[in-house]
């Protein structure tokens, strides 16, 4: 009941630092936000019958805007040479789920994180749509040039490197236990999602 009273005021104190972190700079108080809730990594498309569905009005599309962690995100918008959305148009974008990267404040005494892919509390990211008077908001851009410079061989490589990254969070690790089987109330190096114990 302890630790979990001290992981609320863990979290508390997080979104407070979180708030100081990112600051409401991004914040025009007179635009409205919708929330979009992210639990997995990939491109995530809006179409504009959702968008009408969720009371937004139709305005220029240029207008739109995405916001992260209180900066504002590229997205691509079919359908943005429209006077507004409509048919097949959509918003689309790429979204992160949330990880253990601020897990760290949490810790006592070390900024090692168990799991910095994978965070201890949630899941789920949380994006930001809104619009504002301004016509010139981060856009992607479709590529149509195929054309590619000759100075290099186009002979295919024999090889390509990449990064793989396997997070392990079957298994909920509490701890260093003490001589009578409690743990640190705190959070401590050794807590945290580990793999599953089979033992």
């Amino acid at each position: 009941m302890i630790k979990r009273l001290l992981t609320i005021c863990f979290l508390l104190s997080l979104f407070v630092q979180l708030k100081a972190q990112y600051g409401n700079g991004w914040i025009a108080y007179s635009q409205n936000y919708y929330k979009i809730k992210i639990a997995q990594n990939g491109v995530f498309r809006i179409d504009s019958a959702t968008l009408a569905n969720a009371g937004i009005p139709q305005i220029d599309p240029h207008r739109f805007q995405l916001f992260n962690k209180g900066v504002q995100q590229y997205i691509y918008i079919q359908g943005e040479n429209h006077p507004f959305l409509n048919g097949s148009d959509f918003i689309e974008f790429y979204g992160q789920m949330n990880d253990g990267a601020l897990d760290s404040l949490l810790y006592v005494n070390t900024p090692f994180i168990p799991n910095p892919y994978y965070s201890l509390v949630n899941d789920t990211e949380v994006y930001f749509l809104t619009w504002s008077a301004s016509t010139s908001n981060n856009r992607m851009l479709s590529e149509t040039d195929t054309t590619f410079y000759t100075g290099f061989s186009t002979a295919p490589s024999p090889y390509f490197m990449y990064d793989e990254i396997q997070d392990y969070n079957t298994g909920y690790f509490e701890g260093e236990t003490d001589a009578v089987g409690g743990t640190d109330v705190r959070y401590t190096r050794a807590e945290g999602w580990f793999d599953a114990d089979d033992n």
